[in-house]
């Protein structure tokens, strides 16, 4: 009940749709609603062009450095959330989303490390289509990783059960090296959940979506996406956090 409350929360939570419901409900409001339908364009334009949101994920990326190969590799950990299954089965090589990095990275470790286990986790499942994790896996073994080496977690619908289940399928033994393979944004959550599940992991952040670019422009699209972004991951840290199930408000290295 709780995941689907939070996920029909988000779709009238999100700064992207606010500012939009806000403009409506000013334009419907005639010429008492115009001050509301202003407010909600200045909003809009500011986001637009200076990286509010960007910034913001920039500090979230910032959180654990990009990783430095340990001698020895145990496991890799990936999360889901790279592709959408159902497109990717209907239209080859399609479906796939700015987090595929996380299916590169863990592919291209895999290879580096051919003792180590490698473990899919999770991912959206839609009522009638396959798990995102099948889908995940047939794209790993297409970037060269043997089939026989995936292990497959594929109920988990948010990062904490990815950590509660991932802990279950792994059993990690004392002194074992776990890569955690992730977005660099969602890294912190993540860890927290992670360590919360008693599975210790070493971050392997992937897939940046801040790079630099500080220079003022016009990208009202980009900038309410990563904006949405940005709000999602922080609202997450803080609720997580209220609810137990990460270790710290802001999980760090």
């Amino acid at each position: 009940m709780l995941f689907f409350a939070s996920k029909i929360g988000w779709l009238f939570a999100a700064p992207s749709r606010v500012l939009l419901l806000l403009a409506l409900a000013g334009a419907a409001a005639g010429r008492r609603g115009r001050a509301l339908v202003a407010a909600a364009l200045v909003v809009i334009a500011f986001v637009s062009v200076v990286p509010v949101g960007g910034l913001a994920l920039a500090r979230l990326e910032a959180t654990f450095q990009p990783l430095s190969a340990p001698p020895r590799i145990d496991g890799v950990l990936v999360i889901g959330g790279a592709l959408d299954a159902q497109v990717y089965d209907a239209h080859p090589a399609s479906g796939f989303n700015p987090a595929i990095g996380r299916l590169f990275e863990a592919a291209r470790v895999a290879k580096a490390f051919p003792q180590a286990r490698l473990l899919d986790i999770g991912g959206p499942t839609p009522p009638d289509g396959r798990p995102e994790a099948d889908a995940a896996a047939d794209v790993l073994t297409a970037l060269g990783v043997a089939r026989e080496r995936i292990e497959i977690e594929r109920v988990s619908r948010n990062t904490y059960e990815n950590a509660i289940d991932a802990a279950a399928i792994a059993k990690p033994k004392a002194g074992e090296v776990w890569l955690l393979v992730t977005s660099a944004f969602h890294m912190p959550r993540a860890v927290g959940c992670f360590r919360a599940a008693g599975f210790k992991v070493v971050a392997d952040p992937v897939d940046y979506r801040w790079l630099g670019e500080n220079n003022l422009g016009f990208d009202p699209v980009g900038g309410l996406e990563a904006l949405d972004l940005a709000v999602h991951e922080y609202v997450g840290l803080a609720s997580y956090r209220l609810m137990g199930r990460t270790d710290a408000l802001w999980p760090g290295p």
